[in-house]
């Protein structure tokens, strides 16, 4: 618990440098920060004092967790590697490339506002999904105006990255939609496409949006 709640401070100084144009309900002085991280630390390193098994007992419930999580998050990986080594075993081979197959079919939505943001968005699927279908959406302007140029740029600079060798193995679908983004705009396309809200991905909202993240439905905010 206590290491969770270092996270939070750490992640917050990391935010402020990295993300300075989230848009953020609450701001909290740097020195509170700082304080809250410096005495969630001392009480980890107070609780190892009192009792060094505290330490071990941590161990035993964190290993396992993280190797799970890290099973989860890099079984695309994972079932390369098992394909490679069952390849002198053609029935399990054949087995683990439809499961492979099935679990790179999944689809991701992805919100996209400028051609400058794809090649970031794309990084970040490549390095931490194993979704290869890719839906991205580009919507009206926030003021209602059309904005189909910067839709045409993305689109089309999208053959270009895969002819340049770059996420050859992304099915890319670019779609325009008439309406603004926002919550209504979230509603619409889990709709649409039979999504859950925590498969749709999207940047940082501004301060000029009327609403707040947690009027999205749970979406990810990824670049």
């Amino acid at each position: 618990f206590l290491g969770v709640m270092s996270l939070f401070a750490l992640g917050n100084l990391i935010l402020r440098e990295t993300r300075t144009e989230l848009k953020r309900t609450y701001n909290a002085p740097v020195i509170f920060v700082l304080l809250a991280f410096f005495a969630t630390l001392t009480g980890i390193a107070g609780n190892i004092r009192i009792d060094p098994n505290n330490l071990l007992y941590f161990a035993i419930y964190f290993v396992p967790a993280i190797l799970i999580v890290l099973a989860i998050v890099y079984q695309d990986f994972n079932m390369k590697i098992l394909m490679r080594l069952s390849r002198p075993v053609p029935s399990l081979h054949n087995f683990l490339q439809r499961q492979f197959e099935d679990l790179t079919s999944n689809t991701l939505v992805a919100f996209v506002n400028h051609v400058n943001r794809l090649h970031p968005l794309l990084q970040y699927i490549n390095s931490n999904e194993t979704a290869w279908n890719i839906i991205l959406i580009h919507c009206a302007n926030h003021d209602n105006k059309d904005d189909r140029d910067r839709f045409h740029e993305i689109k089309e600079a999208i053959p270009y990255l895969q002819k340049s060798g770059a996420f050859p193995h992304f099915k890319i679908h670019p779609v325009y939609k008439t309406f603004p983004f926002g919550p209504e705009a979230i509603k619409e396309i889990t709709k649409e496409y039979k999504v859950r809200p925590n498969r749709i991905l999207i940047g940082a909202i501004h301060k000029f949006h009327a609403f707040d993240y947690d009027e999205l439905g749970g979406v990810r905010i990824v670049f």
